[in-house]
Parts: C-alpha cells; sequence; structure tokens
C-alpha cells in the first residue's frame, strides 16, 4: 500500500513577498525541504495531496485576518 503526503496550506500567500499573508523570509526555507521530500515519495510510488482553505466572500474570518 503506498504512503499518502499531505502538503497543508503551502500557499503562495504565505510563502511569497508581497503577499498579504506571507510569513516572513524564514518561511521561504520550507519550499526546498518539502520539494525534497515530494521528489522522493513520486519515486516510491506514494499519493500527493495538496490542501487549502476556501473561504466565502463574508467569511468571518475576514475579521481578523485580511481577504486571502
Amino acid at each position: 500500500m503506498p504512503n499518502v503526503v499531505l502538503v497543508i496550506d503551502m500557499v503562495r500567500g504565505f510563502l511569497e513577498p508581497g503577499h498579504n499573508l506571507y510569513c516572513g523570509d524564514e518561511s521561504r526555507e520550507i519550499i526546498p525541504r518539502v520539494h525534497g521530500l515530494l521528489e522522493r515519495e513520486r519515486a516510491a510510488g506514494s499519493n500527493i495531496l495538496f490542501i487549502s482553505d476556501h473561504h466565502d466572500p463574508n467569511d468571518l474570518e475576514f475579521q481578523v485576518f485580511p481577504v486571502h
């Protein structure tokens, strides 16, 4: 049975400068590590799932966080 790798909330809004939820330069250090993990897991036949959230335009979360 293959492994399953979940990649959660690895999105530009958190990881690219200029986006409204950017987590800072240190957050970018995870990118090559995750990339390497995904290459190894793909080669091993693992299933890869990318997960991110979605909000309705009037979501109450936008009272705390910027629209994203």
